[in-house]
């Protein structure tokens, strides 16, 4: 195996589960807006790979600027990341910018630094759902499996019918534990809830697709 094929094949699944929440990332969104489109587009990752794109140029960039895995160049990542590192140096104590900070390197699969902005956030709020579900995604696919199920857990501890967490939760027992039963039963609960939609059938979809993987089909 070439050296680094682990590496790209990491990437090519993260462009399948990371999500385009707001391409307009200002500073004014509360973070729940954020998650609230995550956890939507979330499910169209279980279904197969998209691009994520942005309103930057998508284009190469130059050698020295190599792409994230959305595409952005570093200078494009500093650039979205500037608006919540300036409410962090007027309140270190905004979770809100913490938690978007980290879903802003998960993006660009700069999963430590993600952590760390997560965790930060979590020692600020040890409640927040949106910061343990996005901690334990960046734990995930750090290559740290108990950490991130730890996450889905505390989530659902503290917030027992979030969809995000049992979504995410679904996606992690399926894809790095291979308990398909039980991620089955996470996404039929969250199917059962939602009004008929493109969404439902999206999850419709998810979970005959994790139905499959089960069976071996």
């Amino acid at each position: 195996m070439a050296k680094g094929s682990g590496k790209s094949k990491k990437k090519n699944k993260v462009k399948e589960d990371i999500v385009e929440y707001d391409e307009d990332l200002s500073p004014e969104r509360d973070s729940k807006k954020i998650i609230f489109g995550i956890w939507f587009l979330i499910i169209f990752g279980l279904l197969a790979a998209f691009l994520i794109t942005t309103n930057q140029n998508t284009g190469e960039p130059p050698p020295d600027q190599p792409a994230t895995a959305s595409g952005q160049s570093p200078a494009q990542l500093d650039e979205a990341l500037k608006p919540f590192q300036d409410q962090l140096a007027q309140d270190p104590k905004n979770v809100s910018a913490h938690i978007q900070i980290g879903f802003i390197y998960f993006d660009a699969s700069r999963f430590a630094e993600a952590a760390q902005s997560l965790e930060k956030a979590i020692k600020l709020d040890e409640r927040n759902v949106e910061a343990l579900v996005g901690l334990g995604m960046s734990y995930q696919y750090a290559s740290q499996p108990n950490k991130a199920l730890e996450m889905f857990d505390k989530a659902l501890s503290v917030k027992p019918d979030d969809d995000f967490a049992k979504v995410r939760k679904a996606y992690f027992l399926a894809d790095v534990e291979g308990k398909y039963d039980e991620a089955l039963t996470l996404m039929r609960e969250v199917e059962a809830k939602l009004p008929d939609s493109e969404n439902k059938s999206k999850l419709n979809e998810a979970i005959l697709n994790i139905e499959k993987r089960a069976t071996g089909k």
